[in-house]
């Protein structure tokens, strides 16, 4: 792994292009930098570590969160559930998983992920599809099963609200342990 050892700052909009403009490394290189991903997993469950006992239950939070976009060229945006207005609205969904130590009633993030745009909520494969289409459920596992990696151990249940009473998720659940 290849640590970032500039630090410079824009005064600008912050773009792959005008980062280029400011470094020696081309456009191309930060868009495949970004891609990857920053990886902030491992860091989060080593701080986790730190500040739960190694003897105190705890218990995996999975849920999502919406953000408002008026935009139309922004990344991601779609039509997600706002749980404030109860409806569904154009703007971003990020998945959240967290860990939660039931002594100290505290939650720490474990991992944050923007939910994929185009993703329907249950859409029926077609007769030309071998594979039937992924859905947000789909995306919310493959997010939990990434995410298990980084367990502190002894975690063994996980909570989440309404949306995830559907048996998609729990059998996935199961399968996941």
């Amino acid at each position: 792994m290849t640590l970032i050892t500039t630090i410079f700052v824009a005064c600008r909009k912050v773009n792959d292009t005008n980062l280029s403009q400011c470094s020696d490394t081309s456009e191309r290189t930060h868009r495949r930098h970004f891609e990857a991903g920053l990886g902030l997993e491992g860091i989060n469950q080593a701080l986790i570590d730190q500040v739960i006992a190694d003897d105190s239950p705890r218990i995996a939070v999975v849920d999502c969160t919406f953000t408002e976009k008026s935009d139309r060229h922004t990344y991601g945006l779609d039509g997600f559930y706002n749980g404030k207005t109860q409806r569904a609205e154009r703007g971003l969904e990020g998945s959240m998983v967290a860990v939660v130590d039931l002594v100290q009633n505290t939650g720490y993030a474990l991992s944050a992920q923007q939910t994929e745009a185009g993703l329907a909520a249950s859409v029926p494969a077609t007769k030309e599809e071998t594979l039937p289409p992924k859905s947000r459920v789909d995306f919310y596992l493959g997010h939990l099963a990434y995410c298990i990696a980084f367990f502190p151990p002894g975690i063994r249940d996980g909570v989440a609200d309404g949306f995830y009473s559907k048996l998609k998720w729990v059998s996935g659940m199961v399968q996941l342990g």
